[in-house]
């Protein structure tokens, strides 16, 4: 038996036996004063609760999950497959098997209050054949290229990247189109590309730069997060949330300690294999 319902038996009890009996008015009054507390207790209660699960069903009807595709694009050898895992799987290896197939891993962040999986799409090598097509690029929501900073041949070869991109892909509005620009592998210290020349570059079309080590997780999840973020604003107003802030925090996914991230492969055939279970 509830509090209240305890209150109201022996309430209800003394009613019936000192009905009449002066003597008994004021207990009568104190008695019927806190029947009415915990009435108005019981009501307050079931209003808090009814505000907070609609408040609850609002915020959380927001929490699905939204898939941003990116493709990440560069000659050869410049280090993509090695900074996809390493933001990732966080490893780093020197040997990758090269194949001619496309393949994608995935990763799970928040973006605002919103669930994003961000699905990365790796060439393994295609760009060495030039038989990239079109289907490759086709539904992309952001783009990162990729060159090496000791490498000039790479970076010439970014202009040619991005607008083969742009080609292929046919984005609605190409000038506003999400990228970002990697100038990795600056653990070598062979640098032939200035950061100054690379910056001078993005900055004529108003592209993020990072310098990056896919070996050493030298800016590695701050280039991902920032292009997460900019792909994630530019999504059509019908896919955003109804209260997203100015400014949009980016998170990794929060995990129990005895549960390993979410962390798996796209579904694609053939390509580089790799373990996912990491972190």
């Amino acid at each position: 038996m509830t509090a209240y319902e305890n209150v109201k038996a022996v309430h209800e009890e003394i009613c019936d036996t000192v009905e009449g009996n002066e003597e008994f008015d004021e207990q009568l009054e104190l008695m019927e004063g806190v029947q009415n507390d915990f009435i108005d207790i019981r009501l307050k209660k079931e209003i808090l609760e009814k505000q907070t699960d609609e408040r609850n069903v609002e915020r959380f009807s927001w929490m699905t999950n939204i898939v941003i595709r990116a493709i990440i694009l560069g000659n050869n050898g410049v280090g993509k497959t090695a900074l996809m895992n390493q933001y990732v799987n966080k490893k780093f290896s020197n040997q990758y098997k090269t194949s001619i197939n496309t393949d994608c891993l995935t990763k799970e962040v928040m973006v605002g209050n919103r669930l994003v999986t961000m699905q990365i799409w790796d060439t393994v090598g295609q760009e060495r054949f030039q038989s990239l097509g079109v289907n490759y690029y086709r539904g992309a929501d952001c783009c990162i290229l990729v060159f090496d900073v000791n490498s000039e041949e790479s970076f010439k070869s970014l202009q040619r990247w991005r607008d083969q991109f742009l080609v292929k892909a046919n984005p609605h509005y190409p000038d506003n189109f999400p990228f970002v620009v990697l100038g990795n592998k600056t653990d070598l210290r062979k640098r032939m590309v200035s950061e100054q020349l690379a910056k001078q570059w993005c900055d004529r079309s108003n592209i993020p730069y990072f310098e990056t080590s896919a070996k050493d997780n030298v800016h590695v999840d701050k280039a991902f997060q920032t292009i997460t973020k900019n792909a994630f604003e530019k999504l059509p107003e019908k896919d955003m949330p109804k209260e997203v802030s100015d400014k949009i925090k980016i998170e990794p996914m929060i995990l129990a300690p005895d549960r390993p991230p979410k962390m798996k492969r796209c579904g694609c055939q053939g390509g580089h294999t790799n373990n996912m279970k990491v972190n």
